[in-house]
């Protein structure tokens, strides 16, 4: 096929075979195209997962994210793309600019496979390459600005938005206001912050149906 020739011209001339030819194929292709994986040779369909979503935009990405259970064991995330999703997290809008927030990232087994005790729907967390504790910090915001939970709320999507356009799938598993919970939390990470979420993050090893719609009766119209 076409798409196959070029996409094996890439990776002889690409320097890193693992990403800079599917980023060269990419960048050499429209964006309306979307080129199915099962075309793709071994040996660079894991890369190509990962940038064919590259050009996705904000419309796109909303309506593909999915919650994620299943994910590749041992995939590695490497640091750059992990500091793009807190970046992207440290991005979102909060009261007064207060940035209410800190993150703890958790790429220990030992501690990961723990985390299943204190929040019972934290199984995937078995499989997956890390998590992010969302972390509220009330003590940032005074005279009456208790929004913390929202501006975490909008730090999280965040996350999750970008982690999707790297080609990473994601979970969001509640953890504030269960007493509990967040207090097994801070006990297991050893923070005085308020644990207010734990995001799993790593390659999808399943693709689940979306499950979000439109529905029009949940809509009210004051005109």
């Amino acid at each position: 096929m076409v798409y196959e020739s070029f996409i094996n011209g890439c990776w002889q001339n690409a320097e890193n075979p693992t990403e800079c030819g599917a980023r060269e194929f990419l960048s050499r292709v429209p964006c309306f195209i979307y080129i199915p994986v099962t075309m793709c040779h071994n040996k660079y369909i894991n890369a190509l997962t990962r940038w064919e979503v590259c050009r996705m935009n904000v419309t796109e990405a909303i309506r593909k994210r999915r919650s994620i259970r299943k994910y590749q064991e041992g995939a590695n995330i490497p640091q750059e793309d992990l500091d793009q999703i807190l970046e992207a997290a440290m991005m979102a809008p909060s009261a007064r600019n207060t940035r209410p927030w800190e993150f703890v990232v958790v790429e220990n087994r030992e501690v990961l496979n723990k985390f299943p005790d204190i929040q019972p729907y934290t199984r995937m967390m078995h499989t997956a390459s890390l998590a992010i504790l969302v972390c509220g910090r009330p003590d940032l915001q005074q005279d009456g600005n208790i929004f913390w939970p929202q501006d975490c709320g909008a730090a999280i999507e965040n996350m999750l938005l970008q982690a999707l356009e790297l080609g990473y799938g994601t979970c969001w598993c509640g953890l504030y206001p269960a007493e509990e919970r967040v207090r097994g939390f801070q006990e297991l990470l050893d923070v005085e912050s308020i644990p207010m979420a734990a995001v799993a993050v790593g390659v999808p090893a399943e693709e689940p149906q979306a499950r979000g719609f439109y529905d029009k009766s949940r809509v009210k119209y004051i005109r």
